[in-house]
């Protein structure tokens, strides 16, 4: 391959469980989507449909470091993530 080798890891984010503070979970979902320039930005009825269905594919197909990043955004409102090979 013509790209040096170097291979990005790609996730999805997978939301298990909102946890007891579902509300805090749709703003970190919409926060996190918000800070990360690789994702699109979820608007509210889509982050409360994601909760809403759980277990869901929060953001699919992101590199891993910014999948890291979101899964310990939402872990600290309380929810339980997943990252899982895209």
């Amino acid at each position: 391959m013509g790209d040096g080798g170097v291979k990005m890891e790609l996730v999805d984010v997978v939301l298990v469980s909102p946890g007891p503070k579902p509300t805090d979970v749709v703003k970190a979902i919409r926060n996190a989507t918000c800070d990360e320039p690789e994702v699109k930005m979820l608007d509210l009825r889509e982050a409360l449909r994601r909760i809403n269905t759980t277990p869901c594919v929060v953001v699919p197909n992101i590199p891993s470091n910014a999948g890291a990043r979101i899964k310990e955004t939402l872990e600290q409102a309380g929810a339980i993530v997943e990252l899982r090979p895209a």
